[in-house]
């Protein structure tokens, strides 16, 4: 086609590309164009409406008009470029279909990606028309009236607009009706129409033009295939061989395959994760949750020769690195995916063997839905980077059980500064929170200062303490930042961030080579990082019971005042059982115990995770999720739950005129008073509350266990079940006369073993220990990881 060249250089349209030649069957109603290149100007055929703009082709398939209107250009924003082949020199009347195939081609920036319209006309100033287009990840029907702007249909399941993917968009008059829809090219049509507006101005929905446009400064779009049908016909659809698939690595992201053009999209991120799990026994991918718009959230575990099984990387040494909190900060994706890729193909000793003893699990995009709308925010419009003390989020949560269930000695959080340009290469900040054990924070900025400032400044990388040394920076105590609530949760830490307006390879470079000295960091210091680590809950756990000062502001850096101080701290908090529930999914995540009784509900500082107890409940703390009664007195305060560390356990043979012993098993703490029931076919065998139990003839066929209850005061008593033993044999050696049955023995230590009488003889086994756990004041705890949140290594 033949191009004019219209002058300004505020607004550029170009075409990308050759596409393949038109070869739809089309009737009298039916209208498409391709766009040839590389040329300036509009295309032939095409028209400027309300505002002249720049219009150019160049090469490359497929062939796409691209507009872009730059940043400063504040003036005169609403241009449109219509087609002026169908109706009368583009004038359509009546029923209309436009349909296009049309991306933006970078990163998406802050406004409405692209519009697609019918029936425009008017001057600049005064337009008219409807227009379809996507805001974030909201799918929106839209009308001028005069110059007014009004959105008139939405659908908020959208789920998901990236940059460098191709997409299909159709807009539909018929009557008073418009219609939408939206998909990614190359994948069905939707059968649905996806938003409508009904009951408009036949009047206003008669004449007018066709075409695309932008309005918004920083708008940028691509349109490869543009078709229309008028009079009731259906726009002709763009031929599956308008975008050739592209030839890339499968064990390279996007974003190194198009050599940092742009960045890897969220289809990419799956088939490069299936493709480096199918290449490498070392990695193993799982789904561990969907974000709130339904797309998946992976957890990636890296080992050698293969990752361990969960339980044993809770038990283990583990890294944790966490991408992509902020949707619009994608150097940390980046990074991730080539940390997973290069660990899993490595052939360097000192990586294979870190491998091999520690972990490293990795969550690529934490927050996919703002990923893909290129937003800070989660779906749902909250900063997930300020959810992790409330845990409101699913993101949140998801996060927060991952660190519960695997208990990473090191985690890594990648973040950018998207609007940033000037300054240090990379910034990084250790956890300021004061409630976070001294010497673990102490580890943290060891690891900040003298492994990745230390590393990076060698390999030219300038380096800077995120937020700066001086209180009231960025980098603060808050605990519901992810930073501080790593420490909180007894891992070293840190926080790492990139100049967002750099070049894209040269912050993934940054990041990468911070996630480098990480790897350093522990490889060298593994043994004090799992010592460190596993005192830390000690520690705390012991000041909570001795009721140690507790700031509930202040930092590391910025001296906390005495009104933000709890000296001497609570030793508990009483909350009502409503108040317990609100707070139940916090207490869960973060593995807070809490003890009921006598319609109260108590939440020890005696414990592990006292570290985030006040944030939670106290009155005078920054994001307290209910309101508790701080209690002072040592005595009205438990100082935690009981736990039973290794099961019960029976030895001793089950035949008659045997005693079977009990075990009692592993409690902490150990100096315990203990008490048994033993139980035959899952009931309580009277009297029988000793140690040890004599087996008789009456015995046979039964099946034995015991209930161990552990008490101590000012702990919360908790029982434990053995494993059955059994059934009880009887040795025939014909010196009993049938009929004849031994009577048993009966003793202090053990019982008659005869059965009480009783309505059934299969009462549930869980329901007698219930019954009976209640009327001792016990609670019933199966047997724990020692590794659990909340719990000591």
């Amino acid at each position: 086609m033949a191009v004019a060249f219209l002058g300004s250089l505020a607004v550029v349209w170009s075409a990308v590309g050759a596409s393949p030649s038109l070869a739809n069957d089309l009737n009298d109603n039916q209208f498409e164009a391709e766009f040839a290149g590389p040329a300036e100007g509009a295309p032939d055929g095409w028209s400027s409406l309300w505002n002249e703009g720049d219009w150019s082709t160049v090469g490359e398939a497929p062939t796409a008009l691209r507009h872009v209107i730059e940043y400063g250009d504040d003036e005169n924003l609403r241009r449109a470029l219509t087609f002026d082949e169908p109706g009368d020199a583009g004038v359509v009347e009546g029923d209309v279909e436009v349909h296009a195939v049309m991306r933006v081609p970078g990163e998406l920036g802050p406004t409405t990606r692209f519009g697609l319209g019918l029936h425009l006309d008017g001057e600049a100033g005064s337009e008219n028309g409807f227009y379809l287009d996507v805001n974030g990840t909201t799918l929106r029907l839209n009308q001028y009236e005069e110059g007014e702007w009004n959105q008139i249909g939405t659908d908020h399941d959208l789920h998901g607009f990236e940059g460098g993917v191709w997409y299909n968009a159709v807009l539909r008059q018929q009557g008073d009706t418009l219609l939408g829809k939206f998909w990614t090219y190359g994948q069905d049509e939707p059968l649905e129409w996806q938003v409508e507006a009904t009951g408009l101005d036949d009047g206003e929905l008669n004449l007018g033009r066709v075409g695309v446009f932008n309005a918004h400064e920083g708008g940028e779009s691509e349109t490869a295939y543009f078709s229309v049908g008028v009079d009731g016909e259906e726009a002709p659809r763009a031929g599956s061989e308008l975008i050739p698939e592209p030839d890339y690595d499968p064990l390279l992201t996007g974003f190194e395959n198009r050599d940092g053009e742009s960045w890897t999209t969220h289809a990419e991120e799956l088939d490069f994760l299936a493709a480096v799990d199918g290449a490498s026994d070392r990695v193993r991918v799982s789904e561990i949750a969907s974000s709130a718009n339904g797309l998946p959230i992976n957890l990636v575990r890296i080992g050698n020769p293969a990752p361990p099984s969960d339980e044993e990387i809770a038990e283990g040494r583990s890294i944790l690195v966490i991408g992509t909190q902020h949707g619009n900060e994608p150097a940390g994706q980046e990074m991730t995916l080539q940390l997973i890729r290069d660990l899993a193909l490595t052939e360097e000793p000192e990586l294979l063997e870190q491998l091999a003893d520690t972990t490293i699990m990795v969550i690529p995009t934490m927050n996919p839905d703002g990923r893909i709308a290129n937003t800070r925010q989660l779906a749902s419009g909250l900063d997930m980077n300020r959810d992790h003390l409330e845990l409101t989020s699913v993101e949140a949560q998801t996060m927060a059980q991952v660190i519960r269930d695997m208990n990473p000695d090191v985690i890594v959080d990648a973040h950018e500064k998207p609007t940033t340009l000037t300054g240090a290469d990379l910034d990084a900040l250790w956890p300021r929170n004061l409630a976070i054990d001294p010497t673990l924070r102490e580890l943290s900025t060891e690891m900040v200062e003298e492994y990745i400032f230390a590393d990076l400044e060698a390999a030219g990388i300038s380096t800077a303490v995120y937020g700066g040394e001086d209180p009231g920076g960025a980098g603060d105590e808050n605990e519901g930042i992810a930073r501080n609530m790593f420490g909180l949760r007894h891992s070293a830490a840190v926080l790492i961030e990139t100049p967002g307006l750099r070049v894209g390879t040269e912050r993934v470079e940054y990041q990468m080579a911070a996630m480098d000295a990480v790897l350093r960091f522990q490889r060298e210091n593994a043994d004090r990082i799992e010592q460190v680590t596993n005192d830390a809950p000690i520690n705390r756990d012991a000041d909570g019971e001795n009721q140690e000062p507790f700031h509930l502001f202040g930092a590391d850096n910025d001296p906390p005042l005495e009104e933000n101080t709890l000296d001497p701290a609570p030793c508990a908090y009483v909350l009502t059982p409503e108040q317990a529930a609100e707070a139940e999914h916090v207490f869960d995540l973060y593995g807070v115990q809490v003890h009921t009784g006598d319609g109260e509900v108590h939440v020890s500082m005696a414990q592990p995770m006292m570290t985030v107890v006040p944030f939670i409940l106290d009155a005078g703390a920054r994001s307290n999720l209910v309101e508790g009664t701080a209690v002072y007195d040592a005595a009205d305060c438990p100082l935690g739950v009981i736990e039973n560390v290794a099961a019960p356990t029976i030895a001793g043979d089950t035949e008659a005129g045997q005693t079977l012993a009990a075990d009692a098993g592993t409690w902490n703490p150990e100096d315990v008073e203990l008490s048994y029931q033993w139980l035959a076919d899952g009931e309580p065998v009277e009297g029988a509350t000793g140690s040890t139990f004599e087996l008789t003839e009456s015995h046979e066929g039964q099946m034995f266990s015991v209930i161990v209850t552990a008490e101590q005061n000012r702990y919360e008593g908790a029982s434990a079940a053995s494993d059955e033993v059994g059934p009880v044999t009887v040795e025939e050696d014909g010196s009993d006369e049938p009929g004849d049955e031994d009577p048993g023995d009966e003793g202090d230590t053990g019982g008659t073993g005869e059965l009480p009488e009783t309505g059934s003889a299969s009462t549930p086994f869980l329901a007698f220990a219930a019954l009976l756990l209640l009327m001792a004041g016990a609670t019933v705890i199966a047997r724990k990881r020692s590794t659990e949140q909340g719990d000591v290594r």
